[in-house]
């Protein structure tokens, strides 16, 4: 029964923590303070036929940047501290 335990409990450790093939991802970066952006993927097996990233801070806005068919698509700008950013992405069916 211990054994069975530890095995589920193994188990269902690494489920969590592998990637599975045609996922999508997506992540924020920020660069001491200079650079902030985004980055999204979406590979061919995923079901999806491509990835949109945005940024806003202030008066900025950099539009959405698409990537088709498991392009990466990234947005980046430098950062202004003063002002809020945000990052969107989203994916394109």
């Amino acid at each position: 029964m211990k054994k069975s335990i530890v095995a589920l409990i193994m188990a269902s450790s690494l489920a969590c923590v592998t990637p599975v093939v045609g996922e999508t991802l997506y992540g924020y970066y920020t660069w001491s303070n200079i650079t902030t952006g985004i980055e999204a993927w979406a590979y061919n097996e995923s079901g999806y036929r491509g990835a949109r990233v945005r940024i806003q801070e202030g008066s900025y806005d950099s539009g959405w940047k698409t990537g088709w068919n498991g392009t990466h698509v990234s947005a980046s700008k430098t950062n202004n501290p003063l002002k809020t950013c945000y990052k969107y992405h989203s994916y394109i069916q």
